[in-house]
């Protein structure tokens, strides 16, 4: 059984792979990966139905399609106010480097729990990268890598709630001992991604006129961000009919200050039904895989392994991560195992699997949010896979050694 599934989930890979390379959208090849493993593993029409009906029903889709739909309208009405250029060019004054602003700005967007982050700060990467010379891959691999610095480490993400509760540990303190997986996190995506970047001085672009007149820039460009903060975080509506909400009133606000509002022009580029369909199939994808029990199948094939029990379940957090594209997904499976071996809850346990989960769900086109950024930024994922692939190994290296090393410490 265990040469079998993973002989399959192989062919799945290597399908996707091979239909990428032959210019089918990323969603397409994805679903197609899952209906060779669903043909292999079970070949029920119900499997089939039932993971559609769920994947169709689901408030999750239908929340991030809202999600989606609500940050390109919020994208289109900040570029045609000429927000997004304003405020890149006031962070580049005041970090005196476009390098700082590609770093914290995907960062900062990265708290914000949704997919709409990434398309948040993508036309941010876009304006903060001219005259640097980075390929569209580059600058898909800096919007997608960092953004990710606080998957594990935000008390609200719903992974790392999953992973608690699972764990019998206390989320505060598991948080806390995975913080320094951050600051390696961020290092790798530095090193790999922007050290070499030549920074240049920003002559055009800047806000024009007084110093008033670029903090109302600023203050433009940060306000959708931070109105939607506050709703998902005050309030049970979720992404989609947050953002929404943010998107209709910056309507009224930027007119109030003076800047064009096209609606024909917003409609138009919020809906992008490419993107919407590719989200949508990923999703059935992840369905899918689960309904007919390949994951499970998978996981099971990893820990039969003669192997450390830490080891085993980093290995089956990474390739889980590379499958499912999502922290809920790899964390549902594994986390459990680890409850089983210890029952009084291990931190040390928790943190290998969701630091080597991370570390699988960076590399794979089932990652929404990397779906997301590829799209626009018009980039080729087979290009982008080789960096984001060095900043993995570079972080889970650095996650091995410095792991190993506070075992021996402590």
């Amino acid at each position: 059984m265990s040469e079998s599934i993973a002989l399959v989930m192989g062919l799945a890979v290597l399908l996707i792979v091979w239909l990428i390379r032959r210019k089918v959208p990323v969603g397409a090849a994805t679903l197609s990966g899952g209906l060779l493993i669903w043909a292999f593993t079970s070949r029920d029409p119900g499997v089939l139905a039932a993971s559609l009906e769920k994947t169709a029903l689901s408030p999750r889709t239908w929340d991030l399609m809202g999600a989606l739909l609500a940050v390109m309208a919020i994208e289109s009405e900040l570029k045609g106010a000429q927000s997004i250029r304003g405020m890149v060019a006031a962070l580049e004054k005041t970090f005196h480097s476009p390098k700082a602003t590609l770093f914290l700005m995907p960062a900062f967007l990265g708290l914000l729990p949704s997919v709409g982050g990434a398309r948040f700060s993508a036309p941010i990467v876009e304006e903060a990268s001219q005259g640097l010379g980075l390929s569209a891959e580059q600058k898909s691999a800096v919007n997608f890598w960092f953004r990710h610095i606080f998957e594990n480490l935000r008390p609200i993400a719903p992974g790392v709630i999953l992973a608690a509760s699972i764990a019998r540990v206390d989320i505060g303190e598991l948080i806390a001992s995975l913080l320094w997986t951050g600051a390696v996190f961020a290092a790798a995506g530095w090193l790999v991604l922007l050290r070499s970047v030549k920074a240049r001085a920003r002559s055009s672009g800047a806000p024009s006129g007084s110093g008033l007149e670029a903090a109302r820039e600023v203050f433009l460009a940060v306000l959708p961000i931070a109105a939607s903060f506050v709703l998902m975080f005050a309030t049970n509506l979720g992404a989609g009919r947050s953002i929404g909400l943010v998107a209709g009133g910056m309507i009224p606000v930027l007119l109030a200050f003076g800047k064009p509002v096209d609606l024909r022009s917003i409609l138009k580029n919020t809906f992008e039904w490419p993107l919407l369909l590719n989200t949508f199939a990923i999703l059935l994808f992840v369905e899918l895989a689960g309904e007919s029990g390949a994951l499970e199948q998978l996981a099971a094939a990893i820990l039969s392994a003669p192997m450390p029990a830490p080891v085993l379940l980093g290995a089956a957090a990474f390739v889980l991560g590379a499958v499912v594209g999502m922290t809920p997904g790899y964390v549902g499976i594994v986390m459990p195992l680890a409850a089983a071996l210890v029952p009084q809850g291990s931190l040390e346990l928790a943190g290998v699997i969701l630091s080597c989960g991370l570390a699988g769900i960076m590399l794979t086109p089932t990652h929404m949010c990397l779906t997301v950024t590829l799209d626009y930024f018009r980039a080729d994922y087979l290009k982008t896979l080789p960096l984001l692939a060095r900043c993995s190994a570079l972080y889970l290296l650095c996650y091995i050694a410095g792991a190993c090393l506070l075992q021996l410490l402590w």
